[in-house]
């Protein structure tokens, strides 16, 4: 992930003359769950947090240095959590909005960020409960994205 940000911004956006100045938003990024059509390969909702943690703490670490002003995740919730297909199941939560291991993820990140530590999560926790005030600055959740602005 960082080697595709920075080639990116370093070569990619110079080769085009855009400034550095210019700040890269990170949009439509996300890892679904369920059984690739072709391959037959399963991704777990386990590997989907791993994942998204992963790229979301990249892209963090990364946000000064390559002036990185947004993240997008796509998306909310699954389109339909029924089908075990990885084209229906690209949500944080099911399509009923029951979270998956992802949305624990996400929660915890941006928590720990917005108040300076790490909070372990209850997975059995309120929903409801989820703080989606992020990286010192606005948040704002629209269906079926969730969008972040770094400062």
């Amino acid at each position: 992930m960082e080697h595709v940000l920075r080639r990116f911004r370093e070569k990619n956006l110079k080769t085009a003359h855009i400034p550095e100045s210019v700040p890269i938003r990170i949009t439509e990024n996300g890892w679904s769950t369920g059984k690739h059509p072709f391959t037959g390969e399963d991704r777990s909702y386990e590997h989907q947090a791993k994942v998204l943690e992963a790229v979301i703490r990249t892209v963090y670490a990364l946000r000064q240095e390559l002036n990185i002003t947004h993240y997008e995740l796509f998306g909310l919730r699954d389109a339909d959590s029924s089908v075990h297909d990885l084209f229906h199941q690209f949500g944080i939560m099911r399509d009923d909005y029951t979270p998956k291991p992802a949305f624990y993820t996400f929660q915890r990140l941006y928590r720990s960020w917005v108040f300076d530590e790490e909070e372990s999560m209850n997975e059995q926790g309120d929903v409801s409960s989820c703080s989606f005030c992020c990286f010192r600055n606005s948040f704002r959740r629209i269906y079926p994205y969730l969008y972040v602005t770094f400062t």
